[in-house]
């Protein structure tokens, strides 16, 4: 009897292991492809699956860190909507004190970074008006001189636009620095 204990202890064991690199490998490829939530198909039914841990395990004794990772897709909406609510373009500090007044965890030790880069990968839908802060690119914005249709097919390449102060001289400044 003590050899079948012994045979299904280590089998046990064996598929411990296994799973802890199954686990790890989904951890690394969520990370690649910067996801931390997953459809997991259960036989037939199909639920949302949180991150097990921050910590992938690879058998008891060795552990890999693991930093957290937002859905940058996810940033993007959450961005328009700040902006949309805002009414007005906001600096990435800005930005970041709407995300947080929103309950939503920005997964980075420098918050005002990871937002601008998101914002400048995102920049089909952002430009940034100097002088301003960020602004949702097809979106006119009167009070500081914006409309999108002024800048015809060059606006799909930009990322940066300068408004002409001297044109229109008795407009707010509406941003602190970026």
């Amino acid at each position: 009897m003590d050899q079948v204990l012994a045979k299904a202890l280590k089998r046990r064991l064996e598929l411990e292991n296994e799973l802890a690199k199954l686990d790890q490998f989904i951890e690394m490829y969520r990370d690649l492809e910067g996801t931390n939530r997953e459809a997991v198909d259960t036989g037939g039914n199909s639920q949302s699956q949180d991150r097990p841990s921050e910590v992938a395990r690879v058998g008891s004794e060795s552990a890999i860190p693991i930093r957290p990772r937002g859905r940058p897709a996810d940033f993007v909406r959450i961005m328009e909507g700040v902006l949309k609510d805002a009414g007005r373009p906001l600096n990435r500090a800005a930005m970041v004190a709407e995300i947080e007044v929103r309950g939503i965890n920005i997964p980075s030790q420098d918050k005002p970074r990871y937002v601008g880069t998101i914002l400048w990968r995102a920049r089909h839908k952002f430009v940034h008006i100097a002088e301003y802060g960020y602004w949702l690119k097809y979106t006119a914005l009167p009070e500081v001189g914006y409309d999108p249709k002024s800048y015809g097919p060059w606006l799909a390449d930009a990322t940066n636009i300068s408004i002409d102060r001297k044109d229109q001289p008795n407009l707010p400044s509406i941003q602190e620095d970026d």
